[in-house]
């Protein structure tokens, strides 16, 4: 794979448009309690891009956009840090980068999103773009709806459905990534869930409706140890989904 802001405009030309998908990671700048920056979702989306820009590819080609910082975040409102796009200027943000590299002859595309908030939006974006591109192959993955829970439910000690924000798993995957960024003077009751509890979110929950901190989770089960396993089954993961969409995708255009 290659991180396109690493190559020359002959390298991008020289990619073969029948075999090379556009991978466009996005993240978001929201709060993540005390103790996670507000760039947690980003530097997850930067990560993970980075290894999978260290693997080789088995008969296609990636190309690696530039991460988009900003998502789709009002759940989190009211908390200092949080910075949201309108659903409309990110649609047309990603409308518009999409449609700068179809207009290069590429053809296969993909979003790596690691932020929950963005779900929503990119499913309507990825329908609505295929029903407008018959002749392009779009998909959206989200590292936490790839059997992530149940293949690493061993690895969790949080109720699974608890741990939904700056709990355990991001809390534990930071430590490792970047641990100059985890702060470790916070207090303990601003680690952990206030009223959020297993089963009791409801369905368009705001963060300031079920906890004073930020958290819903318990950071203070986090271990660097933990984070390395969750990031690598996620890279594992995702490298996997992305090889079994394009051997799909090259497989129903050459028929």
């Amino acid at each position: 794979m290659k991180h396109m802001i690493e190559c020359s405009w002959h390298t991008i030309d020289q990619m073969d448009r029948n075999r090379t998908i556009v991978l466009f990671p996005i993240g978001s700048v929201e709060q993540h309690g005390w103790h996670l920056p507000v760039g947690t979702d980003y530097w997850m989306a930067e990560a993970i891009s980075k290894e999978l820009a260290q693997r080789e590819t088995d008969g296609f080609e990636a190309l690696l956009f530039p991460t988009l910082q900003f998502g789709l975040n009002v759940e989190h409102a009211g908390f200092c840090g949080t910075i949201t796009l309108s659903a409309k200027l990110l649609l047309e943000l990603l409308e518009q980068q999409v449609r700068l590299m179809r207009e290069q002859g590429f053809r296969y595309f993909a979003f790596l999103n690691t932020h929950g908030g963005n779900t929503g939006l990119l499913e309507i974006f990825v329908r609505e773009f295929k029903v407008a591109h018959p002749d392009c192959r779009m998909t959206s993955f989200q590292y936490f709806t790839h059997g992530f829970f149940d293949a690493l439910r061993a690895y969790i000690e949080n109720p699974i459905g608890v741990d939904v924000h700056a709990g355990e798993l991001e809390t534990s995957m930071m430590q490792y990534l970047m641990p100059e960024l985890v702060h470790g003077d916070v207090p303990p009751e601003q680690l952990t869930e206030s009223n959020c509890k297993s089963g009791a979110l409801p369905k368009f929950w705001l963060t300031r409706e079920v906890s004073v901190s930020g958290v819903m989770g318990d950071a203070k089960l986090a271990k660097p140890e933990k984070g390395k396993i969750y990031f690598d089954y996620i890279c594992d993961s995702l490298a996997l989904a992305i090889s079994d969409f394009m051997q799909g995708a090259m497989a129903e255009r050459a028929r």
